[in-house]
């Protein structure tokens, strides 16, 4: 029987549309105390620093957080903040970053909290789960999801189990009762292996691919939900 749906969040619950780092890098600017440079040089030196620091994530799966970022590009720049870390992230997070709820996705949680599923977001970002509660709240969902795990917060990203396992539902959730739901034929598809829970795909623009290690492939969640009805018949 399935008790518990485990999801990715970007492009599988809420649509990603953009994130303006630059307009980010510009927030930034303004909260100097003391400006060294001008705005351009600022934001071309805090793109190249993005670049170096983000370029091996998917190499390695460890994340960056974006508190983190911020951190070493006072440093490096030798410059400071009138914010706090905390509150610059929240700030450009709110005015950089552009999301849609996803109707599919939406309708699949109204049903799983009437069919009794616990829902567990798993995202790989460099945002604070504190952060990308805004955006859960911002289309009305938090009361769908029983938890939110940013790898941000937990320093791994998917496809390391090692994300999963530093979480406390990896404490008490059984295997056999759980489906991991992500749009990622890498990440998600890896993550779900490497943590032995089946893996459903969003397959939202149908590529044609076969994978032994896919449970369900699916372009509408109706297919999610016909799958986990019959599954407990």
């Amino acid at each position: 029987m399935i008790k518990n749906v485990i999801m990715d969040l970007g492009n599988t619950i809420i649509k990603n549309i953009e994130f303006d780092f630059k307009k980010g890098l510009s927030i930034v600017y303004q909260q100097l105390i003391t400006k060294k440079m001008s705005e351009k040089a600022f934001i071309q030196q805090g793109y190249v620093l993005m670049k170096q620091m983000y370029q091996n994530r998917h190499l390695d799966n460890i994340e960056v957080p974006f508190k983190t970022y911020l951190q070493k590009l006072e440093d490096v720049l030798g410059v400071n903040y009138n914010q706090s870390y905390e509150v610059l992230e929240l700030t450009i997070y709110k005015n950089c970053v552009k999301d849609e709820l996803i109707q599919d996705a939406f309708a699949f949680l109204m049903f799983a909290k009437a069919y009794g599923l616990s829902i567990y977001v798993y995202s790989n970002s460099t945002f604070s789960k504190k952060v990308l509660m805004t955006t859960l709240d911002q289309f009305n969902i938090s009361s769908y999801i029983c938890g939110l795990y940013s790898s941000s917060d937990v320093g791994m990203r998917k496809p390391s189990s090692a994300f999963f396992f530093q979480t406390p539902p990896s404490k008490k959730l059984n295997n056999e009762e759980c489906l991991f739901v992500g749009n990622d034929d890498y990440d998600d598809r890896l993550f779900a292996k490497a943590i032995q829970i089946k893996f459903c795909w969003y397959n939202v623009d149908q590529k044609k691919r076969d994978y032994s290690d896919v449970s369900l492939d699916f372009a509408s969640y109706n297919d999610l939900k016909e799958y986990i009805t019959t599954y407990d018949k």
